[in-house]
């Protein structure tokens, strides 16, 4: 098996791109040419924000210029042939959505023009270079193997590790490393176990869980160790503080537990069902199903050996009149912003400072991208969030990792060494 992996923008995007382009010329809807070639001025661009690139189908493009309308469905602004959403106009400013394009997968990016023209105007302003950049894109996939990807992490130089299996066998093929060329490379040999979480610790040392109640250390090259253990039940998920405590959850009476760099454990009750936690901000956050009903907690870190009070964060099921979706990952950006991987129509929802709450670009991701289910997520070094997509078709299971820029950087990891 070759130790590479091919970068693919989603078929999906094109055939978007395809309808919306399409869409310009629906049976009713009038013509290009004919709405063009009255005696309104010609608009003129001064200037675009962002001014060099955008993601497509996700960045809000602000447009400044003379000549526009005042009327947002009297402008027509294009990027090549695809013609843009106009979100609001005024006669000096248009703001529209970045339209979705086919992106080659070598390159990551389309470059080509906008223009503006309005209703009844003679003609086109002068096009301006452009670039729109791929938002969405797997980077770890091969369908001819189907091998599958499990827990993942990354470190600060950006690089990726997770566990990989044979599709045919499930023979355990050991952690790997991802680098930013997206060569794939061995981490560790062949481990005992899937990890379903994985996180990258002081020394260059992975540490995980694995669905037993130890916590394992993995370092380069060698099979894992066990780091420390818990009177009973199994663990679920890791984070480090930063005093680099380890946080785990587990699924006894006491679910939460403090692990110190000497291996001390302290166990905490709490009541529920831990799917994912994260530590941000001085609090532990943790994602839970209390009495059948899914809810993201916290606690404030007093210390490895004490816990705050507990609170609700966030009612998750309260979001859905019907079916909520099981929460399969959490984290934060540095903003504030809660992300959370799901296994619902839109894998990954929002949730603001404010408890706002939505889906992330709703316009990529619905049932296509993500669909049935995002697990693991974690972020990069800069605003690229990552997650194992889990998916089926006719053939069989895939278990693939998805790159997503979310315009956001990623909350502090402790244990990688973040400030």
């Amino acid at each position: 098996m070759k130790n590479k992996t091919t970068v693919k923008v989603f078929t999906a995007l094109a055939f978007t791109a395809i309808l919306i382009f399409a869409g310009c010329a629906e049976e009713g809807e009038p013509s290009l040419d004919s709405l063009i070639g009255g005696n309104v001025p010609v608009p003129t661009i001064t200037g675009v924000a962002p001014s060099l690139e955008a993601y497509s189908g996700v960045t809000d493009i602000t447009i400044s210029g003379t000549n526009f309308s005042a009327n947002s469905a009297e402008n027509f602004v294009y990027f090549g042939a695809a013609r843009a959403t106009i979100l609001s106009a005024s006669t000096t400013q248009l703001v529209i959505k970045a339209p979705v394009v086919t992106i080659p997968a070598d390159s990551g990016f389309v470059e080509d023009t906008l223009k503006v023209t309005t209703l009844k105007s003679p003609g086109y302003s002068l096009p301006v270079k452009y670039r729109l950049k791929a938002a969405v894109e797997e980077i770890a996939t091969d369908r001819k193997t189907n091998n599958r990807w499990w827990g993942i992490c990354t470190d600060q130089l950006g690089n990726i590790y997770a566990q990989m299996t044979e599709k045919k066998s499930d023979k355990n093929l050991g952690i790997k490393k991802i680098d930013a060329g997206k060569v794939v490379t061995d981490f560790a040999p062949n481990q005992p176990g899937l990890f379903a979480s994985l996180k990258m610790g002081p020394s260059g040392i992975l540490y995980g869980t694995r669905g037993v109640r130890a916590l394992f250390q993995i370092e380069a090259g060698q099979a894992s160790k066990t780091f420390a253990t818990v009177p009973a039940g199994i663990l679920t998920d890791l984070d480090f503080d930063k005093n680099l405590n380890i946080w785990t959850s587990g699924t006894a009476m006491n679910s939460l537990y403090s692990m110190k760099p000497d291996k001390t454990v302290k166990g905490f009750p709490f009541t529920g069902e831990v799917s994912a936690i994260r530590v941000y901000d001085d609090y532990l956050y943790v994602a839970a199903k209390r009495d059948g009903s899914g809810k993201i907690f916290r606690f404030p870190i007093i210390s490895a050996d004490q816990l705050g009070a507990e609170e609700i964060y966030f009612d998750f099921d309260a979001q859905f009149t019907t079916f909520p979706p099981e929460i399969k990952g959490i984290n934060f950006a540095d903003d504030g912003t809660l992300f959370i991987a799901n296994d619902g129509e839109y894998p990954v929802y929002m949730v603001a400072v404010d408890k706002s709450f939505s889906p992330l670009y709703p316009d990529l991701t619905a049932g296509v991208v993500f669909t049935p289910e995002a697990q693991n997520i974690t972020w990069g070094i800069s605003d690229e969030m990552y997650f194992v997509k889990k998916s089926s078709d006719a053939d069989d299971e895939y278990r693939e990792i998805i790159k997503v820029y979310t315009g956001k950087q990623s909350a502090p990891y402790y244990g990688r060494g973040d400030l």
